[in-house]
């Protein structure tokens, strides 16, 4: 399929691509559209199973999604497995999530740092409800964490916190904890996680 894709690439206009692939996103079901997102937005190079085992968490019924995102040529499942998509097809679907809302920190699903420390430190975060998903990357970012922060967002289905670093540093802090987390999460990744014992154990990385 890439060996397709760089082939497309050559012989078509790069606006003509992008109008394509929008094409086949809007013929999507809204199961296979938040798979594709997910995917572009958050999963991009991650093992099948363990993807697969997070959407059927969503109720997307993945199985049928993923195989017919790959038929559309919008994803692609390497020989060892792992669910990737190509640069410019990911560039579309975040242009289709930025496309949700003008304002990024009302978008569905959030990635950048510097927007996401703004939201973990407002004070009193509005819109926050139709958040799904959020991977905040921490290397190079200090953020004091409001601990109401997670309150309104009951859409909240993936936290990933982590670090590209190789510095086993906590640069979130958590002064006074959090109030909650969403219970509608499927995914919950938080590494180094330092403060009051909010969650399972188990939960935390």
């Amino acid at each position: 399929m890439e060996a397709d894709f760089e082939k497309i690439k050559r012989q078509w206009p790069q606006r003509e691509i992008i109008d394509m692939l929008k094409s086949s996103y809007d013929v999507l079901s809204d199961n296979e559209r938040s798979i594709f997102l997910d995917v572009a937005c958050f999963f991009n190079g991650e093992e099948l199973d363990r993807i697969m085992q997070i959407f059927e968490g969503c109720g997307f019924f993945p199985h049928v999604g993923i195989e017919r995102l790959v038929e559309r040529s919008l994803l692609m499942i390497s020989k060892n497995r792992k669910v990737e998509i190509h640069n410019l097809t990911r560039d579309v679907a975040r242009e289709i999530v930025s496309e949700e809302n003008y304002q990024i920190l009302r978008r569905r699903r959030l990635w950048d740092p510097s927007s996401i420390r703004l939201l973990l430190e407002e004070i009193e975060p509005k819109g926050t409800e139709v958040i799904e998903g959020i991977f905040l990357n921490t290397a190079n970012l200090n953020v004091v964490v409001n601990p109401m922060a997670f309150e309104n967002m009951y859409n909240l289905r993936l936290l990933k916190v982590y670090t590209s670093s190789s510095e086993p540093t906590q640069e979130l802090h958590l002064p006074e904890g959090l109030s909650s987390l969403p219970y509608e999460l499927k995914l919950l990744h938080w590494e180094h996680y330092v403060g009051p014992k909010l969650l399972k154990p188990n939960w935390l990385k």
